[in-house]
């Protein structure tokens, strides 16, 4: 999306809030597109604002988690991530993240667990499924590993042909078995993409 059409989106989001403030899914959106547009401390601001009106939103507890994620506020992402879960203990994006925070304060075997009940909840996750096997190679940990390849082989097919950026990236798919041709078409689209 370009600067113009984000910012006639945002136009339309407070609109739409100026209408009916009450909707927090505009709210949520509203947010994501702050995070999107780098505007990071009026995407906290928001989040901050929902959970002031609706306590127990647990995509606003996500979000922030996302933020402190990515500015590598680990235990704080922790927080948030936890507080979502316990929230919705059916969140498979939460509980995913979740893993994300264990695998990267070096708990693997609790990441692990964390990637299987996502997945468990909801399949159609390919960043969780690549995260698992990564995980799952770094603490070799070789059960039902075939079955959970073979789903993820069958997912970056699927993204490979409908052009989008495969979740398995040019540099893990080298440990893993994927054949010659897709290691080639993976690694192809991932530089098309810096392009």
């Amino acid at each position: 999306m370009h600067t113009g059409q984000l910012e006639l989106a945002h136009a339309h989001l407070n609109e739409a809030i100026g209408l009916a403030s009450e909707i927090m899914q505009n709210w949520i959106l509203l947010a994501l597109l702050e995070r999107k547009m780098g505007r990071h401390d009026n995407c906290m601001q928001i989040c901050d604002k929902i959970l002031s009106m609706d306590p127990n939103n647990e995509r606003a507890y996500e979000i922030k988690g996302d933020f402190f994620k990515t500015n590598s506020q680990i235990e704080e992402a922790f927080v948030q991530y936890s507080r979502a879960v316990q929230i919705n203990p059916e969140s498979s994006s939460a509980i995913s993240s979740l893993g994300d925070v264990l695998k990267f304060k070096g708990k693997l075997n609790e990441a692990l667990q964390h990637y299987k009940k996502a997945l468990s909840l909801n399949v159609n996750q390919p960043n969780t499924l690549m995260a698992l096997m990564n995980t799952k190679l770094n603490c070799c940990d070789w059960e039902n590993y075939d079955e959970y390849f073979k789903h993820l082989v069958t997912v970056v097919a699927t993204q490979i042909r409908s052009g989008e950026l495969p979740c398995a990236d040019p540099f893990n798919i080298f440990m893993m078995d994927f054949t010659s041709e897709q290691k080639f078409e993976i690694a192809k689209l991932y530089s098309q993409h810096i392009r």
